[in-house]
């Protein structure tokens, strides 16, 4: 009878190990294929002014190089830099992703170019995005990526070199002829960027207006109803062009502070140099007299 029970029992378990077996094989095989060590994939498209992305495990390098080849944006990357990117998203604005997809960790600096079109009118397009770890923009050495060029290129510290000043634009980085270059093109960066930001917030209020006309004139329920849901929509809309012209122009201007403050580094470390050497020469002009 004991051994009958006892059999019993080891059949039990046996088949109780060869069903838990059987469930976690299954998992264990989706994992396996899903697992980010194992899958690298990069897809990003651009649709007018948004871009929609489907980053897993992707080498920065290559999303650099790719971001530039599908949006036609010069992208500069510190080549300092080396992690993998993982994002997903859909239709959002082009600052916006890119801002989405490098995450916390990178800083960013966006120069816009402003163009004039053949009946006079001026529009803003996002020209150039340099890529740079916190407190490095001005010591990294970048690689440039350009949609129109097949190969990456090495780029100097310049965001976009086309002042006049060719003095200026052929410093040695990190000197102070660049640093002073760089706060230029910084301060007509932020100005190109409070146009193009007032030109879309007065856009997207004009829409605003015109819907709330057309509301309070409409008469039949559904008209209202139609309305009512534009312009809950363009509202939103609104909201985002100010949080997003917001945040760009908070990040532009923090980089301007960094470059101001490194300059003023910079103009003291020069002072007290200068002050040794002269230091230095009445010491050596006292030891002279004295002999």
């Amino acid at each position: 009878m004991n051994t009958y029970i006892s059999i019993s029992h080891l059949i039990k378990i046996s088949l109780l190990t060869v069903s838990v077996c059987l469930l976690l094989y299954p998992i264990g095989a989706v994992a396996g294929k899903t697992s980010p060590s194992r899958v690298n994939s990069i897809k990003i498209e651009k649709s007018d002014n948004t871009i929609s992305v489907n980053l897993v495990n992707a080498d920065i390098s290559d999303v650099a190089k790719a971001l530039s080849e599908q949006t036609g944006i010069k992208v500069l990357l510190d080549e300092s830099i080396t992690r993998t990117v993982t994002s997903k998203f859909q239709n959002m604005p082009v600052e916006q992703g890119i801002k989405r997809l490098l995450g916390h960790s990178l800083s960013s600096a966006f120069v816009f170019a402003k163009e004039t079109g053949p009946s006079g009118k001026e529009t803003y397009r996002l020209d150039t995005v340099k890529i740079f770890n916190t407190g490095k923009m001005l010591s990294a050495s970048y690689k440039k990526f350009d949609g129109n060029i097949r190969y990456p290129e090495k780029a100097n510290t310049f965001s976009k070199p086309d002042i006049s000043d060719a003095k200026m634009r052929h410093q040695m980085p990190g000197s102070p002829g660049a640093i002073r270059y760089e706060i230029l093109q910084a301060r007509q960066n932020l100005n190109i960027i409070h146009k193009k930001s007032k030109r879309e917030r007065d856009r997207a209020k004009r829409k605003v207006a015109e819907i709330r006309m057309k509301l309070s004139r409409a008469v039949s329920p559904d008209e209202r109803s139609s309305l009512t849901k534009k312009l809950s929509f363009a509202n939103q809309e609104l909201s985002r062009i100010n949080n997003l012209n917001r945040n760009i122009i908070t990040d532009e201007e923090r980089n301007l502070r960094y470059l101001v403050e490194e300059e003023a580094k910079i103009q003291q470390k020069g002072k007290f140099t200068e002050r040794l050497r002269e230091s230095e020469a009445q010491q050596k002009l006292g030891e002279r007299r004295k002999q």
